[in-house]
């Protein structure tokens, strides 16, 4: 019998979990942000180290420039978010989060086309052994395409991977939030 299709307990309520907890852990000890501005403005290489989260990323005349990459502290990929002018722009790439326990590759979660904060082209999903578990297509913020597979390879109805696609947007945007309010509250200071 077929496994229900349903999007995976992933990375965003987990990782809710490990921001409320490094925001706790921040209030009492704080961050780490490593930084520098220019006339005023965030500019340059950007660390972040909080709790068990580590953010590698740049600023260019205060706006974030290139791929900000969050890992753990002990180097296992979190997620990777591209940025032009400080909006998403790239390819956008998510990872399941490690098993503290469980030794083995990583295991990526989700590619995601962005072009100036709008998903845009191909949406990749993986099930965490790593088969595939769906695709999208978007143009301009219009999901245009839609195919996804249950826990056994088989290939859903076109209604069930629309609305997986649906809830897997909500999931993302959520947890895209939450990395980027990582970022905002831990943004370089500078004084003018």
């Amino acid at each position: 019998m077929a496994r229900p299709l349903r999007a995976p307990r992933t990375l965003p309520a987990l990782m809710a979990a490990v921001v409320a907890g490094a925001g706790l852990s921040c209030a009492l000890f704080g961050p780490k942000v490593e930084s520098a501005c220019r006339h005023g403005m965030p500019e340059g290489a950007y660390v972040l180290h909080a709790d068990d989260v580590v953010v590698e990323g740049g600023y260019v005349a205060g706006a974030r420039e290139g791929v900000f990459r969050f890992q753990t502290q002990g180097g296992a990929r979190l997620a990777e978010i591209p940025y032009v002018g400080g909006r998403r722009d790239g390819v956008i790439r998510i990872w399941y989060q490690p098993e503290p326990k469980l030794a083995g590759p990583e295991r990526r979660r989700l590619e995601a086309e962005v072009d100036g904060g709008i998903w845009d082209g191909a949406s990749r999903y993986w099930y965490d052994d790593g088969r595939p578990r769906a695709e999208y297509i978007y143009v301009q913020g219009v999901l245009v395409g839609a195919r996804a597979w249950n826990g056994e390879g088989d290939p859903v109805a076109a209604e069930e991977a629309e609305a997986l696609a649906r809830a897997d947007r909500v999931s993302d945007e959520q947890y895209l939030g939450v990395l980027e309010d990582l970022l905002r509250v831990n943004a370089p200071r500078c004084g003018r």
